[in-house]
């Protein structure tokens, strides 16, 4: 079911009916994610939960079908909860919700449990940045707390932008976004940059070329493509050997997850293939990944890697491009830049069920 027939609404009447539905899905969110608390200390705090449901200056709750999925508290410019249906995770929910208390609640600052490394990284993500730990929660509990604070942007006329071929020394940067904004689901901070790792090695084994954008001097985002002339390129053997180096180890780390990974990568291929077929595209020149970290966002930086990677494509004789994205991507971007989707992909009850809500293909006009 795509992600977006859920509505994001102001309750504006908090019936019993609704605090007794949303305290539900605050129940199964924390039982996802809070896996430092024990059960005995979820029931301890669930009859408090209506309480901060009521008293809460700002309530905003997403629906789908009439029936809550996640919702979000916001007071005075402080984010004082957010929680979403394990079974709506990853589905660009937290986002939008997160991006409405931004823009029309002005969230600026919010408190997290450093033990939930997703929600952690989620926020960094979203722009904000820790300003002060504690040991201790509120409550005088051993479960540390940090407290984020989003960070004001620098206009891009003051800021030092440059753009130069990958190097291999951008790899932990480069990994670090991917890990941000698309390995939050993991079982560890470990198992997280693995993956991420993989991710940019297996992007960079499949182009022909890449180009990484520095903020400052510091690696920020990375556009990689290929010409469709050659897909295995001599890059592959440089990325290649590196990327399958990393995937035993993800097998070492954890067989299960890196299972479930190898799962995920397999099932994406099946249904990015079905998409090229849908859309009638012939040729293989692709924009293989595009990726900003979040304090570069806002710059231009995406549009200018498109940009020269386009040219790039171009003079190497591509008749055109294409690129796949999917719902836990700014998809929106590539509308915003006048792209058209060529197809698209809805996950079904056949699909693997960690695919994204939903998958598309662009054309990419060279």
């Amino acid at each position: 079911m795509p992600v977006n027939d859920i509505q994001i609404l102001s309750a504006t009447n908090r019936t019993p009916e609704l605090a007794a539905q949303l305290v539900s899905v605050w129940e199964r969110s924390v039982r996802a994610t809070h896996t430092f608390l024990s059960d005995a200390e979820i029931v301890e705090i669930e009859p408090f939960v209506p309480q901060a449901i009521e008293g809460v200056g700002e309530l905003v709750v997403a629906e789908r079908n009439g029936a809550p999925v996640g919702f979000m508290g916001v007071e005075a410019g402080r984010l004082e909860m957010l929680f979403l249906d394990p079974a709506v995770r990853g589905q660009g929910l937290g986002r939008r919700l997160l991006t409405y208390g931004i823009e029309r609640l002005g969230v600026r600052e919010l408190t997290v449990n450093e033990q939930n490394p997703n929600a952690v990284g989620f926020y960094e993500h979203m722009g904000f940045a820790t300003y002060k730990r504690t040991d201790f929660d509120e409550e005088d509990r051993p479960y540390p707390l940090l407290y984020m604070r989003l960070q004001g942007r620098v206009p891009a006329a003051e800021r030092s932008i440059a753009y130069r071929p990958v190097d291999e020394s951008d790899l932990p940067a480069l990994a670090e976004i991917l890990r941000g904004l698309w390995h939050t689901d993991t079982p560890t901070e470990e198992y997280a940059a693995l993956e991420a790792l993989h991710d940019v090695l297996d992007c960079l084994s499949w182009s022909t070329f890449a180009i990484v954008a520095e903020v400052d001097g510091e690696t920020a985002g990375i556009c990689c493509a290929n010409t469709g002339a050659n897909r295995r390129n001599g890059s592959f053997e440089r990325w290649g050997e590196q990327r399958d180096e990393v995937e035993l180890r993800l097998q070492e780390t954890d067989p299960v997850a890196a299972a479930r990974y190898r799962a995920y990568l397999d099932a994406s291929y099946v249904v990015n293939k079905g998409l090229i077929a849908d859309a009638g595209i012939t040729h293989e020149a692709e924009i293989v990944l595009l990726a900003i970290g979040p304090r570069a966002r806002g710059l231009g930086i995406g549009r200018a890697l498109i940009t020269r990677a386009v040219e790039r494509l171009r003079k190497a004789g591509a008749p055109g491009a294409f690129l796949f994205t999917d719902t836990d991507c700014n998809w929106g971007f590539y509308d915003h830049l006048g792209l058209k989707r060529a197809a698209e992909h809805w996950r079904s009850a056949n699909d693997y069920e960690g695919l994204p809500e939903g998958m598309f293909i662009y054309r990419v006009p060279c």
